[in-house]
C-alpha cells in the first residue's frame, strides 16, 4: 500500500510515453503512405518522366523517419515497462523485509 503512488506514477509515465510515441509513428507512416498514394495515382507521369528512382528515394526517406520513431517508441516502452517492473519488485522486497522485521 505504501508504494502504490510510485506504481501509479510509473504506470502513468509508461502510458504517456507510449501514447506520444505511437502518435509520432502514425504521423510518419501517414506521410510515407501519402507519398505512395501520390506516386501510384500519377503512375503514368512518373513512368513517362522516368522518376521511379526518385519516388523510391522519397519513400525511403519518409520511412527513415518512421523507423526512427519506432525505435524511439520501443525505447520508451521498454523504459516504462522496466520502471514499472522495478517498482513492483522493489515493493515485493520491501514487503519481505518488513515481514521479516515483524517476525523477529
Amino acid at each position: 500500500l505504501a508504494v502504490t503512488p510510485l506504481l501509479a506514477a510509473s504506470g502513468y509515465l509508461f502510458a504517456k510515453m507510449s501514447a506520444d510515441a505511437v502518435g509520432e509513428g502514425q504521423t510518419a507512416y501517414a506521410k510515407a503512405g501519402a507519398i505512395v498514394h501520390e506516386s501510384f495515382s500519377m503512375i503514368k507521369i512518373v513512368a513517362s518522366y522516368g522518376l521511379e528512382a526518385s519516388e523510391i528515394e522519397r519513400y525511403g526517406e519518409a520511412l527513415k523517419a518512421a523507423v526512427s520513431s519506432g525505435v524511439r517508441k520501443s525505447f520508451f516502452m521498454g523504459l516504462g515497462m522496466g520502471l514499472t517492473m522495478f517498482v513492483i519488485l522493489c515493493s515485493y522486497g520491501l514487503a519481505f523485509w518488513y515481514g521479516n522485521k515483524l517476525v523477529r
